[in-house]
């Protein structure tokens, strides 16, 4: 599994992405079956156990997130939804121009019965150091306790 974490504050640009990669030995439409089933994130997702959503460009999401020791819930919106390959959602606060994060969800056949699986978030906006210094750490291993849950999940079925 890789994990990163990029900074840009150069030329008044205010941003920062956290991204977490693993491979999945079963096939792209399996892992997306597992990742699209928001029904039972409880069963396996650590850190959003819970999202309500109108799987569509535009739709409503709900995300009820662990955040170390507190549960937050994020009210946001579908920005991709392209199955077996890609899902995103994200919000803004105060306009685009406060804070923007989008949340990409990835699958890349790797062959027949391998995926790899990415995932990231990017942060944009004079809001975007504050939500780093206050949870880029919590966030970062979120994303990683996801991607090693999903691929338990898939490999185990």
């Amino acid at each position: 599994m890789s994990r990163q974490i990029q900074r840009d504050r150069q030329r008044g640009r205010l941003w920062w992405s956290v991204a977490v990669s693993v491979e999945i030995a079963a096939p792209q439409q399996m892992v997306w079956d597992v990742l699209a089933d928001f029904e039972r994130y409880d069963e396996w997702n650590p850190f959003t156990p819970r999202v309500d959503v109108e799987p569509r460009v535009g739709g409503r999401a709900r995300l009820t997130v662990v955040m170390g020791e507190r549960t937050i819930t994020s009210p946001e919106r579908v920005r991709v939804w392209d199955p077996p390959h890609q899902l995103a959602w994200g919000l803004r606060l105060g306009g685009p121009w406060l804070l923007e994060a989008t949340r990409y969800q990835q699958l890349d056949a790797l062959g027949p019965q391998r995926t790899c699986y990415r995932t990231w978030e990017r942060f944009r906006g004079p809001l975007a150091p504050l939500v780093e210094r206050l949870h880029g750490d919590t966030v970062s291993h979120g994303f990683a306790s996801v991607a090693v849950a999903l691929r338990e999940r898939v490999e185990m079925s």
